[in-house]
């Protein structure tokens, strides 16, 4: 699914597509091919599934938590829980 969410350092919004059908969940930004691998249950990103891009984005401390419960949140949101 394609959801949309602040940017950890909340200056704009994010375009992600989320696979939510298993866990770990696969977190891809557009037009990149590498996957991030986030775990919902506690929401982190897993270090084996952490492409460049995503360090780019959360290279501030805690950054990398506030994008994994915004991602979280939103796709808990449009599921209805």
């Amino acid at each position: 699914m394609r959801i949309t969410v602040r940017s950890p350092d909340d200056s704009g919004r994010l375009q992600l597509d989320v696979s939510d059908d298993r866990t770990p969940w696969r977190v891809r930004a557009p037009r990149e091919s590498a996957e991030a691998l986030l775990d919902p249950a506690r929401p982190s990103f897993l270090a084996e599934g952490y492409p460049d891009w995503l360090r780019a984005l959360c290279a501030p401390i805690d950054a990398d938590r506030v994008l994994a419960e915004r991602i979280v949140a939103e796709v808990e949101r449009r599921h209805g829980r």
